[in-house]
């Protein structure tokens, strides 16, 4: 359940990125205190790829993770990068460590973890990037945005309980 979540997750990122306009990709947003929609998409990619690199190595160090400043400014790459990790993301669950540290980045610890739990974060923590795109979207008066875009499931079944109540 958890892998066909995150892969539709991916697949609606995917297509407002197609579906955005030309330039929308790398402008610097007022209401995302100057991060652009590329921004916050470099942000959900490497989150996804350091949580992958940590199940083949049972360490998930998400402080730690590689950035790579491309996929900030050039749509089409992470369009790809996006249908890649799609394509990779079904595990078996399996135990995992994820580090941890102070703010101070004096005081390491590892918490123990698991891979579906670790792909239900990313999950949520893409929904999430995405609500905070979808700001950027509307102040833009971008015609890629749509009603369910950074909508969390449960947000969803709420509505449709409401609906359905009325």
């Amino acid at each position: 359940m958890v892998f066909h979540q995150l892969n539709h997750q991916l697949g609606v990122m995917q297509k407002m990125l197609h579906d955005l306009e030309d330039g929308f990709y790398t402008i610097p947003i007022h209401h995302l205190a100057g991060a652009s929609i590329g921004a916050h998409t470099r942000h959900i990619i490497e989150m996804m790829d350091c949580a992958l690199k940590g199940f083949e190595t049972g360490i998930i160090d998400y402080i730690n993770r590689e950035r790579n400043l491309l996929l900030e400014t050039d749509q089409t790459f992470a369009i790809r990068e996006i249908e890649r990790l799609k394509s990779s993301i079904k595990r078996t669950d399996k135990p995992l460590e994820v580090v941890s540290e102070s703010y101070e980045g004096n005081d390491v610890q590892l918490l123990k973890s698991s891979s579906l739990r670790e792909m239900a974060y990313i999950t949520e923590h893409t929904i999430h990037h995405m609500a905070i795109i979808k700001a950027g979207l509307i102040e833009l008066r971008s015609k890629a945005l749509t009603d369910t875009f950074g909508v969390a499931y449960s947000t969803l079944k709420y509505r449709a309980s409401l609906q359905q109540s009325q």
